[in-house]
C-alpha cells in the first residue's frame, strides 16, 4: 500500500504576467491571433484574441462587436483558451505548445509544496524554487524517458522510445513567498502540456491493493448496415475507483474534506509510481465503511477530466 494524496492547486488566472496573475513569466508568446480591435470588420471565420480567448466570428461585416458582451452569439463563437494560458484552462488533452521549451515562473505568494503536470511532450522537466532570502533551496532535473517496457536487449535497440506523459513533485519545500520556476525541455522538438497545477498536498489514507484506474473514450463509432466502421474521434478522460484504508477516528474528518473538495479540480495521487493512479479530476462518489476501532474503508470515485 501506498499513502493517498491530493493536491489542492492554486487558482491561476489568466491575465498579464506579473501584472495581475501569478504567473510571473513565460516563454510562450500570445500571438495566437490578432487581438479583437472594435475598429476592424471580421469577415465570417475571421478569429481573434480577447480576454485570453480565442474567438471566431460567425457573420460577415462583423465591426465594433465585443466578443465578451456578445452573450447571445450572434457574432462571435468562444473556440477555446489562447496557447499561452492552455496549461491552466481545465482540460488536460488541448495542449500548451512552443518550440524547444516551455518555460513559466510563478508566484503564488504563499506556501506551495506539490506540483503536478499533465499529458506532456518533452525529454525532460526541471523544477527551481527560489526565497528571497536563502536563494535557491530546491533544483530537480527529471527525465522523462519511460523505460518500463524496456525488459531485454531487443526492447532496447528495436522497441520505439516511449515519454514519461504525466509527473507529480511532492518535496517541495515549503516557504511562503518562493518563486517557482518550471522548463519542460523537448531538445529540437516541440514541448507540450495540458495541465499543470501547483499546490499543496494532502494524504488522507492508504492505497489498497484492488484500486483500479482506467480511461473513458467520448470517441463516437457509428456501423451502417455494411458492417463499415466510422470512428469520429475525440477526448477521453483518466477514472479511478480507489480503495482507501484510513484511520477509523479519522474517517469522519477525511469524509468532510472530501465534500468540501468536491466541486474543485484537484490532483488524486494514488501512488507516485504508477501514473494510471495519478489523476485530475473531481470526487464522484465517497463510501465509508466502519471496519474495525483502528482502520476503516472508504470506497474513493474519482471523474477525471477530458
Amino acid at each position: 500500500m501506498s499513502g493517498m494524496t491530493i493536491i489542492v492547486p492554486i487558482a491561476i488566472s489568466s491575465g498579464t504576467p506579473g501584472v495581475d496573475t501569478i504567473l510571473a513569466s513565460t516563454n510562450v508568446p500570445e500571438n495566437d491571433y490578432p487581438a479583437w480591435n472594435s475598429g476592424t470588420t471580421y469577415a465570417a471565420k475571421d478569429r481573434s484574441i480577447k480576454g485570453h480567448k480565442v474567438w471566431e466570428s460567425v457573420a460577415g461585416g462583423n465591426i465594433n462587436h465585443d466578443p465578451e458582451a456578445d452573450t447571445t452569439s450572434s457574432y462571435w463563437l468562444e473556440v477555446g483558451t489562447t496557447n499561452r494560458w492552455r496549461f491552466t484552462d481545465q482540460v488536460v488533452n488541448i495542449q500548451m505548445t512552443n518550440p524547444n521549451t516551455i518555460a513559466m515562473t510563478f508566484e503564488p505568494g504563499e506556501i506551495a509544496n506539490a506540483f503536478a503536470a499533465f499529458n506532456m511532450v518533452g525529454t525532460e522537466l526541471s523544477m527551481m524554487v527560489t526565497d528571497a532570502v536563502e536563494g535557491v533551496v530546491y533544483d530537480v532535473t527529471v527525465s522523462l524517458l519511460d523505460d518500463s517496457l524496456i525488459t531485454d536487449s531487443y526492447a532496447y535497440c528495436f522497441n520505439d522510445i516511449v515519454y514519461v506523459r504525466d509527473i507529480v513533485l511532492l518535496d517541495l519545500p515549503s516557504y511562503g513567498n518562493a518563486e517557482y520556476s518550471v522548463t519542460i525541455d523537448a531538445g529540437s522538438g516541440t514541448a507540450k502540456v495540458g495541465e499543470t497545477f501547483l499546490g499543496r498536498w494532502r494524504e488522507i489514507g492508504l492505497t489498497k491493493y484492488g484500486s483500479s484506474a482506467g480511461i473513458t473514450r467520448y470517441s463516437v463509432v457509428e456501423v451502417d448496415q455494411f458492417g463499415k466502421r466510422k470512428i469520429t474521434p475525440r477526448s477521453y478522460a483518466k477514472r479511478a475507483d480507489f480503495d482507501l484504508a484510513v484511520p477509523t477516528d479519522q474517517l469522519s474528518g477525511v469524509q468532510n474534506y472530501l465534500a468540501d473538495i468536491g466541486d474543485t479540480l484537484v490532483v488524486f495521487i494514488g501512488s507516485e509510481n504508477h501514473t494510471a493512479l495519478i489523476v485530475p479530476g473531481y470526487v464522484d462518489e465517497a463510501t465509508p465503511v466502519f471496519s474495525n476501532p483502528a482502520y476503516s474503508d472508504l470506497a474513493l470515485s474519482v471523474k477525471g477530466i477530458v
